[in-house]
């Protein structure tokens, strides 16, 4: 619709100005409709936004959880599986220096060479490997047995590799010395 100028405004009679008022009045009100359908889909898109910005997120929070989770299982599988690595490095190297006896004692020094870990984590070695497998012995679990002499001299923290069984269930070597690398189970 267009309205009209202001001359023709003025000529107008009263029902014409009416009539032009109403209509001016229903345009009015379309518009209005419009604009709150427009400011309708509007809010809805605004509000479907923040759900969204809400649940993107939210997964990008699991997500980061998800891949710390991932890094910390992924280092306790390497970490274990470099650990069985170390083990059997630790009883090749002990097989290696083993001159006929029944048990061959290994030190902090020979560990740390063996497995190219930290002497901290060596000493670490030493500590925890007797609670783990029957075959390793503790400087005390040595020191029980008369046949076994301690070097005083040296490192008074050693550990023993019992591989006939004399003083535990003994160590099969050749799980360690004929392993695929990766493999070297040990129990």
């Amino acid at each position: 619709m267009e309205l009209p100028d202001s001359d023709e405004i003025e000529s107008m009679q009263r029902d014409e100005l009416v009539n032009l008022l109403i209509e001016i009045v229903e345009m009015v009100e379309e518009h209005n409709g419009r604009i709150e359908n427009i400011m309708s889909v509007i809010d809805k898109n605004v509000q479907g936004r923040k759900q969204m910005e809400e649940q993107i997120e939210e997964m990008q929070r699991d997500i980061s959880n998800l891949e710390s989770e991932c890094q910390r299982l992924r280092g306790r599988v390497s970490d274990s599986g470099g650990k069985k690595q170390k083990v059997a490095s630790i009883v090749r190297f002990a097989a290696n220096k083993r001159a006929g006896q029944s048990v061959v004692k290994v030190g902090a020094k020979e560990i740390k060479g063996a497995t190219g870990c930290s002497r901290r984590y060596a000493y670490d070695l030493i500590e925890n490997l007797p609670d783990e497998y029957d075959w390793a012995l503790s400087s005390s679990d040595m020191s029980q047995y008369g046949s076994l002499e301690l070097d005083k001299s040296g490192e008074n923290k050693v550990l023993g590799i019992d591989f006939e069984g004399v003083h535990s269930a003994g160590v099969d070597v050749k799980k360690f010395t004929t392993a695929l690398e990766g493999e070297g189970e040990t129990s």
